[in-house]
């Protein structure tokens, strides 16, 4: 397996066109800075595993959803500052005749790593490509000879 090249901040604004309002000046707010995308690059490249990836495209467009689901996180984080708190998963909730619940699958639940990532869309998408792979494992076959 070749070693796979971090996808450019043009490739994550090309696939990401329609989740983020790119643009605007440095210090602008209301939109997503190159040096956003920058840092949510750099968190995705401590956590993905380059060995659950057949080729660099489906790597490149599974690196960026985890890299988005980093940016929406940072983003709601320096949204809130220090004030803020994680927001748990909603187990139930309800307003006069309104009520909402949420299912999480057991596999997820089961991992906080996962259970963490299922957040956001895009952490979502990129665990149930990667969720498969790493409950069953990752198997390569080697051949060889046995001696006499």
């Amino acid at each position: 397996m070749p070693p796979y090249i971090t996808p450019s901040i043009e490739q994550f604004k090309t696939q990401m066109y329609r989740v983020f309002p790119f643009g605007g000046t440095s210090g602008d707010t209301s939109t997503v800075q190159d040096q956003d995308i920058t840092q949510a690059i750099l968190e995705a490249s401590a956590e993905i595993n380059t060995a659950l990836f057949p080729s660099q495209e489906i790597y490149t467009t599974y690196y960026n959803y985890l890299a988005a689901h980093k940016l929406i996180m940072m983003l709601r984080y320096s949204s809130q500052g220090i004030a803020g708190q994680y927001p748990w998963f909603v187990q139930s909730k309800g307003v006069g005749g309104v009520s909402q619940s949420s299912y999480i699958p057991e596999w997820v639940q089961r991992n906080p790593y996962w259970l963490a990532l299922s957040t956001t869309y895009p952490g979502l998408t990129y665990i149930l490509y990667v969720g498969p792979l790493q409950s069953v494992g990752v198997c390569f076959s080697v051949t060889s000879q046995t001696n006499p």
